[in-house]
């Protein structure tokens, strides 16, 4: 669902005019999607007893099911956005305030994880806040916590509605209120005797910018220096900002239910043709990667062999120490030998995973941004993909379970490395598309030029697939060889190959160049 969905989704999102941004509209339909399924898992079968009391357990096991996707699809899907406006945020700030940014990203990411872990892992009747099952109380507290996120996420990122090169009716507009602006400016300065300038005062990116509250439709002009110039057009200024006040509730409430309506008139139509879309999968993904700019391209293998890597990690460790260490096996019979070896494994290995994730949180949070400033982008991003893979390897050999759980956590300089970079990098292709993406032939149906989001869903489209691959062919791996080894074989393969892609991802101008004459 995610693969066939958010790519679209960012397309829309690339050229969404809804007054509250291009990206905070897609966050919210995608954080309710979230929201309803952390109320239907843990609490979907209660509901239906108390709706319909004889309903059969396979309908209670199909709702289940059902939140279950909706959960995992929600989680996934907002990761588009999110890094959209982040990107958006950071695309005129300087190199050092992008990596600040980009590895607080990451370790917010991580600090997230630790979050689920301590959730799930606390017993609430032993402290006194049990609200049904433990289960019902884990996701009721997730449920809690994600308000105030989603909250602050939607306030402090501030965004101004983009405004399209080609809508020829609200151009015109700007044209008048522009020229209007004119002439009372240019009427006032000859009541004055100062010589002041006129200066344009547009948009930073040609109609959109993040990190700004200011709702204006048009570009001013705004007068030079000259302290008697400006006093006497303070009673024009405060007239016309009471005059666009007076206009706000209405004309942001019109717009904003249009723009709701037509963004529930597209989902619907993308749900309509989602068997078309399933069918067509593979051509739409070849063609997405293919048809990108080289330089996303190679970003594209570096990430799904990095994720792959990851994916193949985080998803099968705690199977892994359940068998392969411990000696125990997933469908023994309770309360026998193997069966309990196999839960003190996973338990074991639940805890590695903690280290994992709390290493990524605070490499991210306290290290990396001081280990590009000394070796550069390119060093910190390799080195952590190297050092993953070598953690990969050892966890194959590994005597002890404390040393598996030491280079366990170590893998997660890997995880910090992947979570940053690669949005870094997407952010400063961004920055001037007709250097880096000079080959980029792609045009939307509108004529304008992929946008960032459609940018940031080729790397999605990567995350996806990483955990299409594993999770279809894994299985079958395992079955085949009768070992869970083979979790950690293909996870330090993968990351070798990761390691090599890497080498090969353009990170300044001088890649570039060597780049356009075939020597990169």
């Amino acid at each position: 669902m995610a693969l066939v969905s958010v790519p679209v989704l960012a397309e829309w999102s690339d050229r969404c005019s809804s007054p509250l941004g291009r990206r905070r509209p897609f966050i919210m339909l995608l954080s309710s999607l979230l929201l309803l399924s952390l109320i239907i898992v843990p609490y979907g079968a209660t509901i239906i007893a108390l709706v319909a009391p004889d309903t059969s357990p396979k309908v209670n096991m199909v709702v289940l099911a059902l939140g279950v996707i909706l959960l995992d699809y929600s989680y996934q899907a907002l990761f588009n956005p999110c890094e959209s406006l982040l990107s958006d945020l950071m695309a005129t700030a300087p190199e050092w305030e992008q990596t600040r940014g980009f590895t607080v990203y990451s370790a917010g990411i991580s600090l997230g994880c630790i979050l689920g872990y301590l959730i799930v892992s606390i017993d609430w009747s032993s402290i006194g806040l049990l609200i049904g099952t433990q289960e019902q109380t884990a996701f009721s507290v997730i449920f809690v916590l994600f308000l105030p996120c989603l909250f602050l996420t939607l306030v402090l990122a501030q965004e101004k509605p983009f405004r399209g090169k080609g809508s020829g009716s609200e151009q015109e507009r700007v044209v008048k209120e522009q020229t209007k602006t004119a002439e009372v400016n240019l009427s006032v300065l000859d009541l004055t005797t100062d010589k002041a300038t006129l200066t344009r005062d547009y948009p930073s990116d040609g109609g959109y910018e993040s990190g700004s509250s200011e709702s204006d439709e048009s570009s001013p002009l705004v007068g030079g220096s000259g302290e008697g110039m400006r006093w006497r057009r303070y009673p024009h200024l405060i007239h016309q900002t009471l005059h666009k006040l007076s206009r706000l509730p209405r004309v942001t409430l019109h717009r904003l239910a249009n723009s709701l309506c037509k963004l529930i008139l597209r989902v619907s139509l993308l749900i309509l043709y989602f068997p078309y879309q399933l069918a067509m999968l593979p051509v739409d993904t070849w063609r997405r990667v293919s048809t990108a700019p080289v330089v996303l391209r190679r970003l594209f293998f570096s990430e799904l062999f990095g994720w792959m890597g990851i994916m193949c990690h985080n998803m099968f460790f705690t199977d892994f120490v359940g068998q392969y260490m411990y000696g125990g096996h997933p469908d023994a019979p309770e309360r026998t030998q193997e069966a309990v070896l196999y839960d003190e494994g996973v338990r074991m290995g639940s805890w590695g995973l903690f280290l994992h994730s709390m290493t990524a949180c605070l490499y991210a949070f306290c290290l990396q941004q001081h280990m590009v400033r000394l070796a550069g982008h390119r060093a910190v991003f390799m080195g952590g993909l190297a050092i993953f893979t070598v953690a990969m390897s050892a966890t194959i050999v590994s005597p002890s379970i404390v040393f598996l759980n030491v280079v366990t956590a170590l893998s997660g300089i890997g995880f910090a490395a992947l979570t940053s970079t690669p949005n870094m990098l997407v952010t400063m292709y961004n920055s001037d598309r007709q250097l880096y993406m000079w080959d980029d032939t792609s045009v939307t149906e509108s004529c304008e030029e992929r946008g960032l989001g459609t940018d940031v869903a080729v790397l999605d489209i990567a995350y996806f697939l990483s955990q299409i691959v594993l999770s279809v062919c894994m299985g079958p791996l395992v079955d085949l060889t009768g070992s869970a080894l083979p979790y950690m074989v293909v996870a330090a393969l993968t990351g070798a190959v990761s390691v090599y892609c890497g080498s090969r991802v353009i990170f300044t101008d001088k890649h570039l160049m060597q780049l356009r004459v075939g020597a990169f």
